[in-house]
């Protein structure tokens, strides 16, 4: 559910975005509100269904589910917004690299 609701967060953040509707920054915001009130209130909702299956299951769903809009709003690297055009070499070769270095030491951790 996850996975989908983050094609879903992406395509509406970028559609924002080029349409000048909002900046990055409000961008972000209403994503990572998404991703963090949304789960929140289907929380709550889970603690009011009861013993109804379908509700429990409907509400794990959607709270897990929403969770994607972190992608868009909060998980996002920093760093290719404080660069500018004061940096002379590829952004995505050195992202590429620096999210390989970050992620390197935790792929033996399972």
């Amino acid at each position: 559910m996850g996975w989908i609701l983050s094609y879903v967060f992406g395509y509406c953040s970028d559609y924002l975005l080029r349409s000048g509707k909002v900046s990055v920054g409000t961008s972000r915001k209403i994503f990572n509100s998404i991703a963090h009130y949304g789960p929140a209130l289907g929380l709550v909702w889970l603690a009011w269904v009861g013993c109804d299956r379908t509700q429990a299951i409907l509400a794990l769903c959607i709270s897990v589910g929403l969770n994607a809009g972190v992608y868009t709003g909060y998980q996002v690297p920093r760093n290719p917004d404080s660069w500018g055009n004061f940096i002379k070499f590829d952004k995505n070769a050195t992202l590429d690299r620096s999210t390989t270095l970050t992620c390197r030491p935790t792929t033996p951790a399972p």
